[in-house]
């Protein structure tokens, strides 16, 4: 968030950012690495006049994210993090690093404030 209000941007733009910035790393912590205190995981920031770019990187094994499907039952406790990602940024993407890290990728546009 106070990377964000560096830029002039709608608060909007930052809370959704935010939101799916917390989900990723939540994911990355509990699914990815398990909550193995030895395990870190790390968070890149590419700010650009259009566009905030995060990726984050657990140790993870990953899922199959080409195929995953959410749960019928929106209604339940846990397990809407992706949706949330997906509804709050412009772009979600998944994929391994080159050192076979697991990799999740976001961007959300920018609207400059009027």
């Amino acid at each position: 968030m106070e990377l964000a209000t560096d830029l002039s941007c709608e608060q909007k733009v930052i809370d959704e950012l935010s939101t799916s910035v917390i989900e990723a790393c939540t994911n990355a912590m509990e699914h990815g690495n398990r909550l193995q205190e030895d395990q870190q995981v790390e968070i890149h920031f590419n700010l650009t006049e259009s566009a905030i770019e995060v990726t984050v990187l657990d140790n993870g094994r990953g899922f199959d994210f080409e195929n995953w499907q959410p749960s019928e039952d929106l209604m339940r406790e846990r397990g809407r993090g992706i949706l949330i990602m997906r509804e709050f940024t412009d772009n979600l993407a998944y994929d391994y690093s080159e050192d076979g890290r697991f990799r999740l990728r976001l961007t959300k546009h920018i609207n400059s404030k009027p």
